[in-house]
């Protein structure tokens, strides 16, 4: 079956790349009913490429489970200067005093990775301007990102009150392969649902992170879904057919949009 072509192709904030101003894209994809809420997708690649074309098979998926599924273009090799909150340097200060165990590597943790989060927060606010007119249904969002896109994501989610703005209206974030960076600075105990999926021997993001914020979350407020497979693979696992022991891809496919669907909110417009 062809990867979905989006719905909708719309700008959602044009900022400086290399001193050049450019726009940034969502990519909508819309179910043939009402949909009972949004999907954000943050691609892969460590971010220095990779792009939010990569989310079209998901988004498949995502609107077979009446879900709108947006896939999120966000800047990549950004340098400091290219931060533009209030926030980004106190967190750039903050996080240096983070445990040694969860410090990655500085293009997963420092500018660039904050510059996707000012980009994520940006098509947050957009959507919920805009919404109604796009007919993106419920008000609160679930937020799925890959490996560097996970980072994002996990920032968006956790971070938010470190960062000293208000925590996004997101009900739930699924991280394949990716991380919290700046776990000593991330309040758990409010968050949305969690679901993480990664690789015990993950050679590109070690799965310390993933380990500590289960025992973190154990017991806390927040439903946890917590997958640690006996693999080296990084990345998307829900399509492929072979390497995760005890794990079949459908079953895979199955629990993962369960998991979102079911922990967004389904508030009434």
């Amino acid at each position: 079956m062809d990867d979905r072509a989006p719905d909708f192709l719309v700008e959602y904030r044009s900022t400086l790349v290399a001193g050049e101003k450019v726009p940034l894209h969502l990519e909508i994809f819309a179910p043939d009913v009402r949909s009972v809420g949004t999907v954000l997708f943050f691609h892969s690649g460590g971010f220095m490429g990779g792009s939010y074309r990569a989310g079209r098979k998901l988004a498949r998926d995502a609107v077979a489970q009446d879900l709108t599924f947006v896939s999120v273009e966000y800047r990549l090799k950004a340098k400091l200067d290219a931060l533009t909150s209030d926030w980004a340097p106190q967190v750039l200060e903050r996080q240096a005093s983070s445990p040694k165990a969860f410090k990655l590597a500085r293009r997963f943790s420092t500018a660039p990775a904050l510059a996707a989060t000012e980009d994520g927060l940006a098509a947050l606010r957009w959507i919920e301007e805009n919404r109604l007119q796009y007919g993106l249904g419920a008000a609160r969002q679930a937020i799925l990102g890959i490996s560097a896109g996970g980072i994002v994501a996990a920032n968006m989610s956790f971070l938010a009150p470190a960062m000293g703005v208000a925590r996004p209206p997101v009900s739930a974030v699924s991280i394949l392969s990716g991380a919290l960076p700046n776990l000593s600075l991330c309040d758990l105990s409010r968050g949305p649902a969690l679901q993480w999926l990664h690789g015990r021997g993950d050679e590109r993001v070690s799965v310390n992170s993933a380990i500590a914020v289960a025992d973190e979350a154990e017991g806390r407020a927040p439903p946890t879904d917590m997958r640690v497979f006996e693999t080296k693979q990084h990345g998307v696992w829900l399509y492929r057919r072979r390497g995760l022991p005890g794990s079949s891809q459908a079953k895979r496919r199955s629990e993962f949009w369960t998991f979102l669907r079911d922990n967004i909110a389904l508030d009434e417009l």
